[in-house]
């Protein structure tokens, strides 16, 4: 993968308070990207493999993650640095083969301060007023 390639495939990650339009901002960012849109929660990715799963096997161009942690575990910092770094992922399915599908541009939405985000080169911001 080229550095052209790697920017528009770079996660984003959008903050701001309550009502600020996160996730009409979401939206539109996502609507630049040809191909399927899934939103999930956080906790989805976070505790349920085959919800999420389900959701990579439909190859989604973008899926939007909603109520993203502003202060992430180191754990759940590692799996959305994973998220928004890796080129292929493992789709696990309940029942069936996993199958292996080309990762989707992330957009993390949430509420309060992004500080945690600042100078992280795996992420590109927008921060709401």
């Amino acid at each position: 993968m080229n550095r052209k390639e790697e920017i528009e495939r770079m996660a984003w990650v959008i903050s701001g308070p309550q009502g600020s339009g996160k996730s009409t901002t979401a939206m539109q960012i996502a609507a630049a990207y040809p191909g399927q849109l899934i939103t999930l929660p956080w906790a989805v990715i976070k505790n349920s493999v085959f919800e999420f799963g389900v959701a990579l096997a439909k190859e989604p161009a973008v899926i939007i993650v909603e109520e993203t942690p502003p202060f992430p575990s180191t754990k759940e910092w590692s799996l959305m640095k994973s998220l928004a770094t890796e080129q292929t992922l493992v789709a696990e399915r309940k029942g069936k083969d996993n199958v292996l599908v080309a990762a989707p541009v992330f957009i993390f939405v949430l509420d309060g301060d992004s500080h945690y985000f600042i100078g992280s080169r795996h992420f590109r911001q927008v921060i709401l007023p």
